[in-house]
């Protein structure tokens, strides 16, 4: 069963939980309400948007750090980070033929 952050966290899905209504003993009042919450929809997929362009741009940051922390180290320091921090070893190159 794949789980949503939102849902390891405690916030229930609308569409499961209309799934599992019966089980959850809903109310009408209960039922009706995630779709009476699409009314703000739109702001809430603006919001959505704007967070996700902030963390592509915080993960662009953070994977350039590790670029150029691999350009400080030498090949040597890089294996032994890779031992040191229980990492898969680098693959070998291919040379090509």
């Amino acid at each position: 069963m794949k789980r949503t952050t939102a849902e390891v966290n405690h916030y229930p899905s609308p569409a499961h939980a209309l799934e599992l209504a019966a089980q959850l003993e809903l109310t009408a009042e209960q039922i009706g309400a995630p779709s009476a919450e699409r009314v703000n929809s739109a702001a809430f997929a603006s919001a959505v948007r704007r967070l996700v362009r902030l963390e592509g741009q915080y993960r662009l940051a953070h994977l350039e750090i590790h670029r150029r922390m691999r350009l400080v180290l030498t090949e040597e320091q890089i294996r032994r980070y890779v031992a040191l921090r229980g990492l898969a070893p680098p693959q070998p190159e291919r040379s090509s033929k």
